[in-house]
C-alpha cells in the first residue's frame, strides 16, 4: 500500500453560528509547514463552541489516478487527517470529520483526550464514508471545539489540519 505525507490545506473558510465564537482566519493562508490556519487564538468560550473551520485544497494530485500495473482506479483505503493546534486543558474536540463542498460526511472522530498534536484515522480508516480517487480532489477536514460549562478564558488556536492518504 503506498501512501502521500501530510497533505497541507492552502485554503482555509469557517461557517459559524450565531451563538459560536468566530474565528478570525489568516488571510495570508500559505505557510509552507502547515498550510492555513486561524490568526489568532480564540479566548473567553463561556460555554460555546467554536464556528466550524473547513480546511481544504489539499493537494490530493499527488494520489495518481492510475496505479502501477496499468489499471486506472487508485483505491482508497484509509485517511489519517493531523490536527496541530494549541488549545487549553478544558476545550476539547467536537467535531473531527471529514467533508465535502463543506458538507460532513462519514463519522465524527473527536475525541476528548487529543491533545496539541493528534492523528486521527488510520492507514486502513475510511471514516465511515465511501471514497474513491474522484473524491479527493473535493475532501476537506472539518474542525470544532468547545468548552466546558463553566466561564472561563482559555486559549485556542489551530495552525493546521492536514490529510494523509493511504491508497492501492
Amino acid at each position: 500500500m503506498a501512501y502521500t505525507s501530510f497533505l497541507i490545506p492552502t485554503k482555509v473558510t469557517q461557517d459559524t453560528g450565531s451563538s459560536e465564537i468566530s474565528w478570525l482566519l489568516d488571510s495570508n493562508v500559505q505557510n509552507e509547514t502547515t498550510g492555513c490556519e486561524s490568526s489568532v487564538p480564540l479566548t473567553s468560550f463561556n460555554s460555546k463552541s467554536t464556528g466550524l473551520l473547513i480546511f481544504s485544497n489539499f493537494r490530493t494530485n499527488k494520489v495518481p489516478a492510475v496505479n502501477d500495473d496499468g489499471s486506472t482506479a487508485t483505491v482508497v483505503n484509509g485517511i489519517e487527517c493531523k490536527i496541530i493546534c494549541n488549545k487549553d486543558g478544558r476545550i476539547k474536540d467536537h467535531i473531527i470529520q471529514l467533508a465535502q463542498n463543506g458538507v460532513l460526511i462519514g463519522n465524527n472522530k473527536s475525541s476528548s483526550s487529543s491533545g496539541n498534536i493528534h492523528t486521527y484515522g488510520s492507514n486502513t480508516d475510511l471514516w465511515g464514508a465511501s471514497l474513491t480517487h474522484s473524491d479527493l480532489s473535493s475532501l476537506q477536514i472539518a474542525v470544532k471545539y468547545k468548552s466546558g460549562s463553566i466561564p472561563h478564558s482559555d486559549t485556542c488556536y489551530v495552525y493546521s489540519a492536514q490529510l494523509k492518504i493511504h491508497y492501492s
